[in-house]
Order: structure tokens, then sequence, then C-alpha cells
């Protein structure tokens, strides 16, 4: 179905709103269903389900969260977008949004060109995903004799999906393969002279040097608007909590796959590294303070990858030489970083820079 006759539900008490709305989607080309209450939102549902839903909080009968989290109960609904649009403005209205399941979060009152660029943004994503479920079931009836040539095009999928959140990021293709390519280096080195050498299988190596390409796929969930700031400018505390929940938002989207979803990549380990990398060995990391070994050991080494990559390539705002990113790393021991991680990078810390030369 082409974009502009896509089914878009707006949900709102208050008349005029619902007007607006009305006519803005409409002007743009698409399909609007129109409703006054997040009970008959259900009703209409039920019968014809939409492709996106816009999702005013505050309504009498049900609220927009207790809407959003009947939907995401049922299997038959939970993929569909919902953007929330309201005029409660607290961090903590905004973070429960994204928590439940909201992909967006639009603060009233809206312009009509952000309102549109949301819309237009996670229609692709969804479509994005779509499109990688069907392969994933279009996967499962071949037969195994053609699993090895099914596994790499499946792989390509899922990093098409990692891609589009670099996107969002404005960072570029290339980010991911470095990201990659860090993993592999300090996992091999950790696996050849360290006390980590027996968790570190060959599957361990084969399972980070992918999984970690989707380290910051959770970003999808979060407003474009956000992501593409913190590129360039500083964040508010409130833009800053939000961007934190990525790790949280990563992890509920993992749940709901299931093993077989994700051919070719270990699914606990990609739940550890999307949830877990902003972790800090002294435990003043997020999202769940975890501290030294508590943290997964994937994570902890994609951690180190990130930063380092961050640091070289001006992520930060702050662009340093490899020399002086080594420093920070080296310093960074025993507080952010796994000390027995950091003395393994600092053994290979050439390879680092190679990689980042080869690929920037």
């Amino acid at each position: 179905m082409s974009e502009n006759m896509m089914d878009i539900l707006v949900v709102d008490d208050v008349q005029e709103n619902l007007q607006v709305l009305n006519q803005i989607l409409k002007e743009r080309g698409y399909k609007v269903r129109l409703i006054n209450s997040g009970k008959g939102a259900l009703g209409i549902i039920m019968k014809n389900a939409p492709d996106l839903i816009l999702l005013d909080i505050t309504m009498p009968d049900m609220n927009g969260y207790e809407v959003c989290q009947k939907l995401k109960e049922d299997v038959r609904f939970r993929e569909i977008p919902i953007i929330f649009i309201s005029a409660l403005t607290e961090t903590f209205d905004k973070v429960k949004a994204f928590k439940i399941g909201g992909v967006d979060y639009i603060t009233k009152p809206f312009q009509a060109e952000e309102v549109l660029a949301r819309i237009e943004t996670h229609l692709k994503i969804a479509t994005l995903q779509y499109q990688l479920k069907k392969r994933v079931m279009e996967l499962e009836v071949l037969a195994d004799k053609q699993v090895k040539n099914i596994l790499e095009q499946q792989n390509a999928s899922i990093y098409n999906l990692a891609q589009f959140a670099q996107m969002l990021d404005n960072g570029s293709d290339k980010h991911l393969d470095r990201i990659s390519s860090y993993c592999h280096l300090l996992a091999k080195q950790l696996k050849s002279r360290s006390v980590y050498s027996n968790e570190l299988t060959d599957s361990f190596l084969e399972d980070i040097t992918f999984a970690s390409r989707l380290y910051d796929v959770g970003k999808l969930s979060l407003p474009s608007s956000i992501v593409l700031k913190s590129k360039t400018d500083k964040l508010t505390p409130n833009e800053l909590e939000i961007m934190k929940s990525h790790t949280i938002l990563a992890a509920d989207m993992l749940k709901s796959l299931k093993k077989e979803d994700l051919v070719g990549v270990e699914l606990k380990m990609l739940t550890d590294i999307t949830s877990s990398h902003h972790e800090k060995w002294d435990g003043t990391g997020y999202p769940n303070g975890l501290k030294s070994t508590n943290i997964p050991l994937s994570a902890r080494i994609v951690s180190i990858a990130d930063v380092y990559d961050a640091f070289i390539t001006n992520k930060c705002h702050v662009m340093l030489s490899h020399d002086k990113v080594v420093q920070v790393i080296r310093g960074a021991a025993f507080t952010y970083f796994d000390p027995i991680i950091v003395d393994a990078f600092i053994q290979i810390n050439e390879k680092f820079f190679d990689t980042w030369d080869d690929n920037h």
C-alpha cells in the first residue's frame, strides 16, 4: 500500500483538535478516521485496525495510557505505531508513554509540519519492521539445506534496521561496521589472554560481532527531534531522560521477539547489549545501575567500543586524537569500564585506530 493511502486513527475528546488534525492529514492524502473517546477507539480498532494511531492522553472514559496498554496486550494490534499527542509536558508523562509502547510524543499546541514529519517517519519504520517480520516468516518454510544462504539474507535484513537507527542518529553506515570490528577485536584479545577466556567461545565472538551492530536500535522508538538534536546541541534534562530510555525501550522491543525471529543472532546477548551498554563498572550507569560483573560481558565490551568511536569521530561534541582517547579509556578503568577489558584494549589499541582509519 502506498504511503499516502495509509489509514490513520485520531483519538481526542476535543472536537477542535479532531477537526484540525483531520484537515492536516487529509491534505497530505491520508485516510483519516476520528473518534472522541478511548473506549470508542478500541471498538473501531477491533473491527478495522489502522496503520497508525494519534492518541490523546487525557480523556474522560479511558485515558490514552489505558488504550495503549490494551492494544499492546493484544497480539493482533501491538505492532500498530502509537504517537501520543498531548498537552502534558512533564518528563514523567513522556517517559511513561514510551515505556508502555508509544513510538513518539508530540506536545500540544503542535505544528502541522511536525505532526506530518513524525507520522511519515514512523510509518517508514513500521514498514521496515513489517518487511523484516515477513522475511522471517518466509525463512521458516525453507528447507534445512538452504539455511546457510538464508542466514546471510536474514542478517542483512536485521542490519538494515540497525542502519535505520543510525540514520535517525545522523550517523554513517560505517559507524556500525566500526563498532562491530572493535568488539570482535576486543573479544578475540580477551579470549586469547584473560580471565574471561572460558566465557569467550567461538560462538560468543560470532554473536557479538553481529549483535553489536544493533546496540542502539532502541533509538528507533525515540522522537527523531531529540535524537537529531543530541548530535549538535546539549539536551535539556527532560530530553536527556527521554534519550536514556532507549535502553529500556530496546529491551521491551526484543522481549516481544521469539528466539527463532532472529536467525543467527543470540537473542540473550542482543538483549544484554541493547539494555546494558550504558551501565558502568562502579554502578553509576543506567538504566539499572548494574555494577562490576553484574553487567553482561558483551555490554561491557560494547561500551568501550562505543566510547572510543564517539570521541574519535566527534560524536560527543569533542573530537580527540587516538592517543587522547586511549588515555581517557585508561583513566576510566574501575569507574566506567571493566579494568580487564581496558587492559585488553590498551594491548591492541593500534588495531582500533587502523579500523577507524580504514572506515571513516
